[in-house]
């Protein structure tokens, strides 16, 4: 499987224009290094909250605003973004 750069699991399925990443085992900020943002990126939680972010050199680093002992994977929603080469 695919891991986000702090080790978590991850996998992305895709609907529309939208790519919703699947984090397993992931709290306070990952880093998802398959995804580029771009100038009209913006990333939500399921429930539409607005989650801050921003781009680094190993990938796009979001704040998934869940503390270490949450259960069950953290799905987030990502719109405008392309796939990193």
């Amino acid at each position: 499987g695919v891991e986000t750069g702090e080790g978590a699991q991850v996998r992305y399925t895709a609907r529309d224009e939208t790519v919703f990443a699947i984090v397993d085992g992931a709290a306070g900020t990952t880093t998802l290094g398959d995804i580029e943002p771009t100038r009209t990126t913006t990333v939500q939680s399921l429930d539409g909250t607005e989650l801050p972010w921003r781009a680094t050199p190993e990938g796009l680093q979001v704040d998934l605003g869940v503390s270490g002992d949450s259960t069950g994977p953290v799905v987030v929603a990502l719109d405008q973004v392309t796939a990193r080469p």
